[in-house]
């Protein structure tokens, strides 16, 4: 039986986890969130689970978008 790879807690998914928080409590899906901000919602989903790793600009699009500051995502 194949072992499974441990799961490590990354920046990235912590940072995820707050856009993901902060986008259901303003009501939205990922296809509103992503299309306003300017991508797939499949990208916007991998950002939210940390597999990639927003940048600096990406960070400022989300925020203004869900109308926080780039401080409350990171």
């Amino acid at each position: 039986m194949p072992r499974r790879r441990a799961r490590v807690a990354t920046p990235e998914a912590g940072i995820g986890a707050r856009i993901t928080e902060i986008r259901k409590r303003r009501h939205m899906t990922q296809v509103e969130l992503a299309a306003q901000v300017g991508m797939t919602q499949s990208l916007l989903s991998r950002y939210e689970r940390g597999a990639l790793r927003l940048h600096g600009a990406l960070v400022a699009d989300i925020a203004r978008t869900l109308n926080v500051t780039a401080d409350e995502i990171l």
